[in-house]
């Protein structure tokens, strides 16, 4: 093992001193700075040199903060009382490696774990903010910086689960990746409310509505959780990507332009686009649920009335599911036992989301069931699934009602006015 190789040359506020460090089984960077010094892994060797900005903090990964200079960095941990934020925008962002630098800096000092991706789009984030922190979530100085943060609406969830030990602030040439379609992010749908949601929803059942209630996420989100009433339920595209949902959702609403269009995402930033993309393909009516599913859950748990959101709200942190209702609408992808806990294939060159019971994810190692992620951790060290067992997740669920999980296309959802081919 190699020693590390670091300079004892200071740093100065123009330049950053990169430091590598060698070992048998990971590489690390330190960058210095005289109020930050972050550590990170790559993936591929880099030589000492100096640089003027943190610009190259856009292609890495955060993995853990130390206490340098004046500024006393939060460790790996998250705080146990803790708040779970998520919010975007699309607004022009001339600069974003300078509010990158910034929102950096600032969440540090603050303890706020999370991912914020920045392009010059807009911004999207989820972060985990401790409790007494919850308010200010952004400084006077950045928010006089860049106005448009005073325009954003945080959407605190319901779940106070710490949802991230880490920070990562990333630079990207978009916020949501769409395939570089033409986008007018001026021309969006109409923002409802949760109450006035569900208000919407109930008008589906009338023959005299020409609704269509749309779901603009992936399919392993929607398959453990999607709104539904009175036996009418959200049109669930079998894709796995925003960009790969755009043609699809354009072929599945072909014909239908005189139709109401109800959409709705985890946190809206997908509705805003694709509700964009619709209006601009002659949809002139669509309303998209503002705040999305995150709001509905907590504003819904505030009143006395039913949620019409069926099942759990899967969320892209550690948490990966946020409660919704007590219904089951998932399934296990091996048994097809009812189950609603989405998990990680344990194959490191897999690592893709399932939804498995524990007796499945035990005998399958916790892997998906292929067989070269099987051979790859039978031959190494078998997973403690065991413990997963053994936890909330694995408790009886008999007592909860199963709602069977109905169609992924136009063509599959009970509509009234559609048996008249209207």
């Amino acid at each position: 093992m190699f020693k590390s190789l670091l300079s004892k040359t200071p740093c100065s506020s123009s330049s950053l001193l990169l430091r590598k460090s060698i070992s048998t089984t990971t590489q690390k960077i330190s960058i210095c700075q005289p109020h930050l010094l972050v550590s990170f892994k790559l993936n591929h060797n880099l030589t000492c040199f100096q640089h003027n900005n943190l610009s190259l903090l856009s292609s890495l990964t955060l993995t853990h903060y130390r206490t340098f200079s004046n500024i006393t960095l939060p460790s790996n941990e998250s705080p146990k009382d803790s708040v779970n934020v998520s919010f975007y925008m699309f607004s022009d962002i001339p600069n974003p490696s300078h509010l990158r630098d910034s929102l950096l800096s600032f969440w540090a000092r603050q303890g706020i774990k999370g991912r914020c991706y920045i392009a010059k789009e807009g911004i999207n984030s989820q972060i985990t903010v401790p409790i007494d922190k919850k308010d200010v979530v952004f400084s006077e100085e950045l928010r006089s910086e860049f106005p448009f943060l005073n325009s954003i609406y945080l959407n605190y969830s319901h779940d106070t689960s710490p949802g991230f030990q880490h920070l990562k602030v990333m630079v990207k040439n978009q916020v949501l990746a769409d395939g570089n379609v033409e986008v007018n992010l001026e021309n969006t749908g109409e923002y409802v409310s949760p109450s006035e949601w569900d208000k919407l929803l109930s008008e589906m059942k009338s023959e005299s509505k020409k609704y269509l209630l749309l779901d603009v996420r992936n399919n392993y989100e929607s398959e453990i959780g999607y709104f539904e009433d009175g036996g009418i339920s959200a049109i669930r595209p079998n894709v796995d990507t925003f960009k790969s949902s755009i043609p699809v959702i354009k072929e599945i609403l072909k014909g239908k332009e005189d139709h109401t269009i109800l959409m709705y995402c985890t946190g809206g930033i997908r509705c805003t686009k694709m509700s964009s993309i619709l209006k601009d393909s002659g949809f002139e009516d669509v309303k998209q649920l503002k705040g999305g599913i995150v709001t509905y859950l907590r504003e819904i748990k505030k009143t006395s009335s039913p949620s019409k959101f069926k099942g759990k709200n899967f969320v892209f942190d550690e948490r990966l599911i946020e409660e919704g209702s007590v219904d089951i609408v998932g399934k296990c992808h091996h048994c097809g036992d009812p189950w609603d806990e989405p998990t990680n294939c344990f194959s490191r060159s897999c690592n893709a989301i399932i939804v498995m019971c524990p007796n499945c994810r035990s005998k399958l190692h916790g892997t998906c069931g292929q067989h070269l992620c099987m051979d790859s951790v039978t031959n190494d060290k078998k997973p403690n699934v065991e413990q997963n067992n053994s936890s909330e997740a694995s408790k009886d669920f008999s007592r909860r009602p199963h709602i069977k999980s109905e169609g992924l296309t136009l063509d599959e959802v009970k509509y009234p006015y559609l048996n008249n081919n209207t």
